[in-house]
């Protein structure tokens, strides 16, 4: 299922309770704090509102060593065969 970033954010803060934030710098662009401490950041650069596709999702939680949420979020986990 496609989603815009700021509704994967709510949608991740919803199932999971964790606390994945959406924020902005100038020069950095749009990224993605999992927690408070700042210590997994994943960069993004668009906009809140740009569209992801189920892998880029799937992409994210990877990065953010939460391959978890892929069964979570409904997405289709990719088979390691």
């Amino acid at each position: 299922m496609d989603r815009t970033l700021a509704a994967f954010v709510e949608e991740v803060r919803h199932q999971t309770g964790e606390p994945l934030a959406l924020k902005w710098r100038f020069w950095r662009g749009t990224y993605l704090v999992l927690g408070a401490d700042e210590g997994a950041v994943y960069e993004i650069g668009g906009s809140k509102w740009q569209v992801l596709s189920p892998i880029e999702q799937e992409s994210i939680c990877r990065a953010l060593q939460r391959e978890d949420w892929i069964v979570l979020l409904g997405l289709r986990p990719i088979d390691d065969d």
